[in-house]
């Protein structure tokens, strides 16, 4: 999807822009935390302009992981459902993702890049563990 959005002509935003843009991973913990553990108050239109700012459409994670929030705060946008039969996705998922997590090289290299590192370790808090991770807040605490 991320590729044929760019062929289309549309500047996507995907996990990977965080690479780009290490500045926008406490306001996504902020976002994802509020979501899922109810921190403070669901993210809206405005706080969503932040972070997507230089993007006009989002695709994979983190964006889908907040779908519902996005529809509130952008009734008119368009939506694309992608439907894909589950065992070829979660193959597709163990063939990738998985893959990276499991590298037994992952712990040496993410010392030469800490975004790489900030990244695995929210992936695994957010996905693997029952508890609210600790996240950098904005000066005034929420957004």
């Amino acid at each position: 999807m991320l590729a044929a959005f760019e062929i289309l002509g549309y500047q996507p935003f995907h996990g990977r822009m965080m690479e780009k843009k290490p500045e926008l991973l406490s306001l996504w913990i902020e976002a994802l935390q509020a979501r899922y553990y109810g921190t403070c108050e669901v993210y809206g239109r405005k706080e969503y302009e932040k972070l997507f700012d230089g993007w006009n459409i989002t695709c994979n994670m983190p964006g889908s992981l907040v779908a519902e929030d996005l529809i509130k705060a952008y009734p008119n946008a368009k939506i694309v459902l992608s439907t894909r039969d589950v065992d070829k996705w979660l193959h597709s998922m163990k063939d990738s993702v998985d893959l990276a997590v499991k590298w037994k090289s992952f712990d040496w290299l993410s010392t030469w890049d800490p975004v790489c590192l900030i990244l695995f370790y929210i992936f695994l808090s957010l996905f693997l563990s029952p508890l609210p991770i600790e996240g950098k807040a904005s000066a005034d605490g929420c957004h």
